[in-house]
C-alpha cells in the first residue's frame, strides 16, 4: 500500500506553497517602461526537495541575463524624438547603466519566494543612470550634428536654443547619450597641440569632449558649415553670450543627447 495518498494534509499544503509561488505576479520598471515576467516561466523555476522550496539559479541568472541585453543602455542605443529629425537612434554614452545580473538574480529569487505578488520592481544595476525611470525625460539638452544646432528643454519646453559649431572632420563629436558631470568657471582645455582658456566649461563624456564658450570663433560662424573648416577638437563650441545663460540655466547631472 502507498505510505502517502493524495489527501494528505501535508501533500496539499506542500502543494499549496508550490503553487502559490507558481502563481506569482511580478513585473519590472525599465526605463518607463512595465516589463511583465511571465508566469510560464517562473513555473519552470520552482524546485521542491526534501520540503524544501526553492527557485533554479541559472533559469532565473538567464532570464535576469536576457533583460540586460535587451535592456542595457550603456549596450543599447536609445530611441530619442529630436526637435528637426524625428525619432533617431542615440547610441550609448557616459549616461547609462547596466543591470547587475549576479546581484538581481539573488534578490530576484528573494522577491519571488517572498510569496507576493510585485509590481514596478527597479533591477539591481551598475552605472550612471537609472533602470527606474526614463534614461532622458523631459528635461535634457539636445545636440544635432547635422543640423549644427543645440536645444535645452526643460519640463519638455524649449528655453534655449542656439547655432553651435562641433568637432571637424577628423576630430569629430561623438554621438552618444552623455550629462553633465561638472560645471567649472575660467577652465584651460588641453591637447596634444593647444591650450584654450574659457569662461565656462561643462564635461560630458571621458575623454575630455564638452560644452562651452568659444571667442575665437567668429560672431556669425556658429551653425551651417563651418565645423567643416572650423570645427572643434571634439567638444560643442557656443557662443560666449549663449554659454553664459545656458551656464546659469544648467544643473550637474542634466542629460546631453548628441546625434
Amino acid at each position: 500500500k502507498p505510505t502517502i495518498l493524495a489527501t494528505d494534509g501535508t501533500i496539499e499544503k506542500e502543494m499549496d506553497r508550490i503553487n502559490k509561488i507558481a502563481d506569482i505576479n511580478g513585473s519590472y520598471s525599465i526605463n518607463g517602461q512595465n516589463v511583465v515576467i511571465p508566469k510560464e516561466k517562473i513555473a519552470t523555476w520552482v524546485t521542491f526537495d526534501d520540503g524544501e522550496l526553492g527557485l533554479k539559479y541559472d533559469a532565473v541568472r538567464e532570464y535576469v541575463a536576457e533583460l540586460g541585453a535587451t535592456y542595457n543602455t550603456s549596450t543599447n542605443p536609445s530611441k530619442f524624438n529630436s526637435t528637426k529629425r524625428g525619432e533617431v537612434s542615440v547610441p550609448a554614452g557616459a549616461l547609462s547603466w547596466t543591470i547587475a545580473t549576479d546581484t538581481e538574480t539573488e534578490q530576484l529569487i528573494a522577491a519571488i519566494l517572498a510569496g507576493e505578488d510585485f509590481t514596478g520592481r527597479v533591477p539591481a544595476f551598475q552605472g550612471s543612470g537609472t533602470p527606474g525611470s526614463p534614461l532622458i525625460g523631459n528635461s535634457y539638452i539636445e545636440v544635432d550634428l547635422v543640423n549644427q544646432h543645440m536645444w535645452y528643454y526643460k519640463d519638455g519646453v524649449v528655453a534655449l536654443e542656439t547655432p553651435v559649431i562641433t568637432g571637424k572632420p577628423k576630430t569629430p563629436t561623438p554621438p552618444g547619450v552623455f550629462y553633465v558631470w561638472n560645471k567649472e568657471r575660467n577652465a584651460i582645455l588641453k591637447g596634444e597641440d593647444y591650450a584654450s582658456p574659457v569662461d565656462y566649461w561643462m564635461p560630458i563624456d571621458w575623454t575630455g569632449v564638452g560644452i562651452h564658450d568659444s571667442p575665437w570663433q567668429a560672431e556669425g560662424s556658429y551653425g551651417g558649415d563651418s565645423h567643416l573648416t572650423v570645427g572643434s577638437h571634439g567638444c560643442i563650441n557656443t557662443p560666449p553670450s549663449v554659454m553664459t545663460k545656458l551656464f546659469s540655466m544648467i544643473d550637474v547631472g542634466v542629460p546631453v543627447v548628441v546625434f
